[in-house]
């Protein structure tokens, strides 16, 4: 093999270290045994940068210990000089695949772009089958595909959370990860010739793709202090509102960073000092600055979560902190189109909120799927005529639960229905309209006087709904819920005219968060939720101190708001196709529950005079 005439010129000024290179190759060798065991099993070709890198640092390092400072082989020493240099690149790739899921994770314009479907799962239908959410939305409902279809704006889709498109973060900076590496290359081969004006070429070279490499890099760490106060504007300004998840991954790559752009400045100096210069000189900086640096930046994505989750967005190092206990959910969802994180664990359990009282299997089964049933009948979000006609060749529309490609063509999915306060003694002819029509009997009511009067107007489903509602949470023990909570909602007198919302709800679309208006509605609100069995929804409360709670309502569930519940917290439902639930079974498990059709009923009370609309 060619020796290097270390009379003329002398590569290497000191003695390697076989103990500081055994141990760090060794700890390499750990890392990388660790990432392929976790890219292995979760499948995620992506990740395979980490391990194959972390290997080639091995190398790297494991080659430095045969050498001498004044009789070692020229080609080994190239060898190493590459591995050592140039194998970080791939930790670099990795931090700038990961942020770009990472947005499209956390904006809720990338939902249902694929990440998701490691939860993919098929849910059976309800006996009354819902029909689709419709085109059309309010201006605070927002619209995702249920099945995952990646939405219009491909590469250059662009994100309120990164000032480049996140889907082409991770191919800008990889490719410049390649550029710079291709430089780096030809510097090592440069300095293979060992004539020492060419080596002091390669040393040039090398300085200019590490230069370039820093740069890229420290390009990157501003987005991600973009995107960080991004998030943060919309947490009411405080990282500790942040989700647990978000905040783990915002340390983990923000520690990650800091350590690469540790280790680029220092070889950024060291080439810029040249062979002669001082840090070239001595082997501790290059454990200390460089070694040191990026095994740093790379373990923390291990002390982040387990192996088996790493490489998946959906359950993985941006999105799984939660998993571990807190119920502490996204923030506020209505914020810029409902920023949507990735899905947080919700609880089925009541949370800690005064005035919130909730009762998740309330409707049974036979009342959920009669009210199903009357709602369909009615044809609230059913066609126009002239619209049912032009689509009748394929499709014909009898109601809620027919005609599934009519409701996709329409432009409903909200209802408004209004009651007329009428006085006492105009109840009696209020029963005899009803009996005569479509309306409610209050002979069979529990208090016949205060639904007449409160719902008159309303459709017979509407008023029975009502009135079970009535029965059943009177019935419920005052230690469960106040009597004076179920006076605030079932007042027998100085009586409120009613007044229901119904919305229509497909796979992952969400609702803003809001307080229902504080001028026009009464204390005490009723959100009832009908859809598949076994299916539901999660909805986030979140209040102005920081603090979030997410809680999971299944199909037949009711939820209460009164008092500080209803007036100082926002309830809202995060725009995702896939909740993350605790099991009820067991409290340690964690379900992927895919979103379905559904309908949500609220059943509010009007304040005097907010029914008046014109003179």
């Amino acid at each position: 093999m060619s020796q290097i005439d270390y009379g003329q010129y002398t590569v290497l000024k000191y003695q390697p270290s076989d103990t500081g290179n055994l141990i760090v190759g060794i700890l390499y060798v750990v890392l990388s045994l660790w990432f392929f065991v976790a890219a292995f099993l979760s499948r995620a070709k992506w990740t395979l940068v980490l391990p194959i890198g972390a290997a080639a640092s091995a190398v790297g390092f494991f080659c430095r210990i045969p050498l001498t400072r004044y009789d070692m082989s020229l080609g080994l020493y190239i060898v190493q000089q590459m591995f050592v240099v140039i194998s970080p690149a791939a930790f670099f790739a990795f931090n700038y695949a990961l942020f770009g899921r990472w947005i499209q994770t956390i904006d809720p314009r990338f939902s249902g772009t694929g990440h998701s479907s490691s939860y993919a799962s098929t849910l059976p239908r309800s006996d009354v089958e819902l029909a689709s959410s419709l085109a059309g939305h309010d201006s605070d409902k927002h619209q995702y595909d249920p099945m995952g279809a990646q939405p219009s704006g491909g590469l250059m889709q662009k994100s309120r959370f990164s000032f480049i498109p996140p889907r082409l973060v991770t191919r800008a900076f990889v490719c410049s990860d390649i550029v710079t590496f291709i430089v780096q290359v030809a510097a090592g081969g440069i300095q293979a010739t060992g004539v020492q004006d060419l080596v002091n070429v390669g040393d040039k070279l090398f300085l200019a793709g590490v230069a370039a490499q820093g740069a890229s890099y420290v390009l990157f760490s501003v987005l991600i202090t973009y995107a960080l106060v991004q998030l943060v504007r919309g947490r009411q300004g405080s990282f500790s509102s942040l989700p647990a998840a978000s905040k783990k991954f915002v340390i983990a790559i923000a520690l990650s960073s800091l350590m690469i752009i540790i280790r680029s400045v220092y070889r950024i100096i060291e080439f810029a000092q040249g062979n002669d210069g001082y840090l070239v000189s001595q082997e501790k900086y290059l454990f200390g600055l460089d070694a040191a640096p990026l095994i740093i930046a790379i373990s923390v994505w291990i002390s982040a979560h387990h192996h088996h989750k790493i490489a998946s967005v959906d359950d993985s190092l941006i999105g799984d902190a939660d998993r571990s206990g807190s119920d502490r959910g996204d923030a506020d969802a209505g914020q810029c189109g409902g920023v949507d994180e990735q899905p947080q664990v919700a609880s089925r359990q009541t949370p800690p909120i005064a005035g919130l009282f909730f009762f998740p299997a309330l409707l049974s089964r036979e009342v959920h799927d009669r009210v199903l049933a009357q709602v369909s009948d009615c044809g609230y979000f059913s066609l126009d005529a002239d619209e049912d006609e032009r689509g009748s060749d394929d499709t014909e529309t009898t109601g809620l639960g027919d005609g599934k490609d009519a409701y996709d063509r329409s432009p409903r999915n909200q209802a408004m229905l209004f009651a007329r306060l009428l006085p006492c003694n105009a109840v009696g002819q209020a029963d005899a309209d009803n009996k005569a029509g479509t309306g409610y009997d209050s002979a069979e009511a529990d208090d016949p006087a205060a639904d007449a009067q409160a719902c008159s107007g309303l459709p017979r489903w509407a008023v029975e709904l009502i009135q079970h509602l009535r029965q059943t949470l009177m019935a419920v023990a005052d230690d469960q819920l106040p009597l004076d909570v179920k006076q605030l909602v079932f007042p027998t007198s100085g009586m409120l005219s009613r007044q229901l919302i119904l919305n229509l709800y497909r796979g992952g679309e969400g609702l803003a968060s809001h307080v229902d208006l504080v001028n026009r509605f009464a204390d005490g609100i009723l959100l009832c939720s009908f859809g598949p069995s076994g299916c539901g929804t999660v909805m986030e409360l979140t209040h102005a101190s920081g603090k979030v709670h997410q809680l999971f309502l299944p199909s037949g569930s009711v939820l209460l708001l009164s008092r500080e519940a209803r007036y100082e917290w926002k309830h809202g439902i995060p725009a995702r196709s896939i909740d993350l639930v605790r099991s009820a079974d067991d409290p340690g498990h964690v379900e992927a529950i895919a979103r379905s059709i559904r309908l949500s009923i609220t059943i509010r009370s009007m304040l005097p005079g907010a029914d008046i609309v014109g003179e």
